[in-house]
């Protein structure tokens, strides 16, 4: 099928003029000049491609480590505010069923325990007849 296919562009080739064989070879020759060029170019502007996304990936790494780090330090910090939270409602609800019913539901109790940690240092707490009341 192909071989008789390029047969018969040969055959159809020979018999076309001198002059217009000459130009019908001049165009295919620069149609595939334009195709190496393209393809040559495509070629560069890949490689400029990587290397310019290598320099920004080698710029980006500590980045993406302290971000790393930053969230590891975040997952802690947040489980240790949990385990506080935790201890806090069993506090509550110890007191409760020891008899001592608080005004508010144990989970209250420990978001104000909580809060006046963050709001006082330890000797303002040790001062704070409310907080020794409610919390402790």
């Amino acid at each position: 099928m192909i071989l008789s296919t390029l047969t018969a562009i040969r055959l159809w080739f020979t018999r076309l003029p001198d002059g217009l064989r000459v130009m019908l070879i001049m165009a295919v020759a620069i149609v595939a000049l334009f195709v190496v060029t393209y393809v040559l170019v495509s070629q560069r502007d890949a490689r400029v491609i990587e290397r310019h996304e290598d320099k920004r990936e080698a710029a980006a790494a500590p980045a993406r480590e302290k971000a790393a780090e930053d969230r590891a330090q975040d997952a802690i910090d947040n489980m240790l505010a949990e385990q506080a939270r935790e201890l806090e409602i069993a506090r509550a609800e110890a007191s409760e069923a020891a008899g001592s019913r608080p005004t508010q539901p144990p989970h209250t109790r420990a978001f104000i325990c909580a809060a006046m940690r963050e709001d006082y240092t330890a000797a303002e707490l040790a001062k704070l007849k409310v907080y020794q009341e409610v919390c402790l």
